[in-house]
């Protein structure tokens, strides 16, 4: 169906926002559609429903590698610097493909205009928290300015006095392999079990647990885990909980000479594991790369084979400097956002040692869902991590 045949079927359904979702993707792609413009903003003053209507539109994987579609986006987007709803909603896509194109200070200029955009109406995306991440995302990627100067100016989380860390059993030094995970005492109530389950016999496994509760540490004495244990007051939350792991992966890389398996707790099966290790044997950084132009999802945290080097060691350092710094008042995806800013920092920056990476890019052969299962279900999670502190 042309556009216009699509535009006549979407005005005999003005509710149908799935309708008015694929009619605005159809008017991007190919030779971008002069109507565009006029009907996005009506549509916005009558049903004040725009950022909906575009998230549907270019949330969605199958138009990841939609070239035309992208410069479209971009040139409607960068050839004016409107803040209307409309325009902030596809600045956050526009700056998305920016950044997957590799134009990191361009995909900067764009957010910064969509967040005066966002602040200036935050009623029309508050129910799209992805939208709302805008200020986030730009903190984030902005900080590749900083990451530079990072080794030298800021400081590790050690150095702070702030940060404290028992390592009450530490990891064998000549194991080949070693799985980690990282979390706190609630979330390895609920999914340690499982964890443990789905790792046993694969490797040896090193816990770092976050503030545990009461009878849990004595449980892990018995055990043959290695463990260390952190406990956390002043920046206690669910993203400092999630960003525990690559917090202390430095200091785990220095206490081993062994590869790091470093997998989120919250699953319940592993599927081929020798199969996938070998895979990610290629490069010294490997995890998964969901195929979708939200930032922070693309970048796949789940899992990530981090072999024991220099390259690595430095990397490491970085992200936990980095988020070190960025934790306090930021947000849920602040890891998968460092990562983003971590991988963009070393595609321009060619001082050794640099890390190489293996994107796993989820074809048939290497989809994420193929060989590791979450546990628990989303609403469990998000409540959990509600009572955590967002």
């Amino acid at each position: 169906m042309t556009f216009e045949d699509k535009l006549q079927t979407a005005m005999q359904a003005p509710n149908d926002q799935d309708i008015w979702a694929d009619l605005f993707l159809t008017g991007f792609q190919g030779k971008l559609h002069p109507l565009l413009p006029t009907l996005m903003d009506q549509r916005e003053k009558l049903f004040h429903d725009t950022p909906q209507l575009v998230f549907k539109a270019f949330w969605r994987d199958n138009i990841y590698e939609d070239q035309q579609l992208h410069d479209n986006i971009v040139k409607f987007t960068t050839d004016t610097k409107d803040t209307t709803v409309p325009l902030t909603a596809l600045r956050f896509f526009s700056a998305a493909m920016l950044i997957k194109a590799g134009n990191v200070d361009k995909a900067i200029q764009e957010l910064q205009i969509a967040e005066v955009g966002l602040m200036n109406n935050v009623e029309q995306f508050k129910e799209l928290p992805h939208f709302l991440l805008i200020p986030g995302m730009l903190q984030m990627l902005d900080s590749l300015k900083e990451v530079s100067d990072a080794e030298n100016t800021l400081p590790a989380p050690r150095e702070t006095g702030e940060w404290f860390i028992d390592w009450v059993k530490a990891p064998k030094i000549d194991a080949k392999k070693i799985i980690f995970t990282s979390c706190n005492g609630v979330y390895w109530r609920k999914f340690g079990p499982d964890f443990l389950k789905a790792v046993e016999g694969k490797a040896p496994i090193h816990l770092h647990l976050v503030n545990p509760e009461d009878g849990q540490e004595n449980a892990l004495a018995d055990t043959d885990l290695s463990y260390s244990i952190e406990r956390q007051v002043e920046r206690a939350s669910s993203p400092y909980y999630a960003c525990g792991r690559f917090l202390v992966l430095p200091e785990l890389l220095a206490k081993t000479n062994a590869d790091i398996i470093m997998l989120d707790v919250d699953l319940i099966q592993i599927h081929d594991f020798k199969t996938l290790v070998q895979e990610t044997e290629k490069g010294d950084i490997s995890y998964f790369a969901m195929r979708t132009l939200i930032p922070w999802l693309r970048h796949h945290a789940a899992f990530i084979h981090w072999t024991n080097n220099e390259a690595v060691k430095r990397y490491a350092s970085l992200l936990q400097k980095l988020l070190w710094d960025k934790l306090a008042g930021t947000n849920w995806y602040v890891d998968q956002l460092a990562l983003l800013s971590l991988y963009n920092f070393f595609q321009q920056e060619d001082n050794d040692p640099t890390p190489n990476f293996h994107l796993l890019e989820q074809d048939q052969d290497f989809a994420f869902g193929k060989y590791i299962l979450p546990a628990g279900e989303d609403h469990e999670k998000w409540e959990l991590r509600k009572e955590a502190g967002l």
